[in-house]
């Protein structure tokens, strides 16, 4: 059963607390570097590295790989292998896969 607290008036939701966007958590990181190695920081001249490692699942990294003078933007996902995160790249299709079969989906 729904809330009794949250309303529709006048075609708007009443009685919902909001939360900032900032704090929702929905931002990728983004590195010049790949995700598989550790990313150089500068502070005050000199670098130290940092891991790149996921955090959670589902986490998401923008690398953007500068080759040939154009930035290209590749998207890696935090998966969970057998307890492990690891990053996986995000391959975008513009059709529907089966996911049984890994063919193009057909009705």
């Amino acid at each position: 059963m729904s809330d009794p607290r949250i309303t529709l008036a006048h075609t708007t939701l009443t009685g919902l607390k909001t939360k900032a966007y900032s704090a929702a958590g929905l931002f990728p990181r983004t590195t010049m570097s790949p995700v598989n190695e550790q990313k150089p920081i500068p502070d005050q001249g000199i670098y130290y590295y940092v891991d790149q490692d996921p955090k959670f699942e589902g986490e998401l990294i923008i690398y953007y790989n500068k080759s040939f003078g154009v930035i290209a933007a590749e998207a890696y996902v935090g998966v969970d292998i057998s307890g492990t995160l690891q990053w996986k790249q995000v391959t975008f299709f513009d059709v529907v896969i089966n996911g049984l079969t890994g063919e193009e989906f057909s009705a």
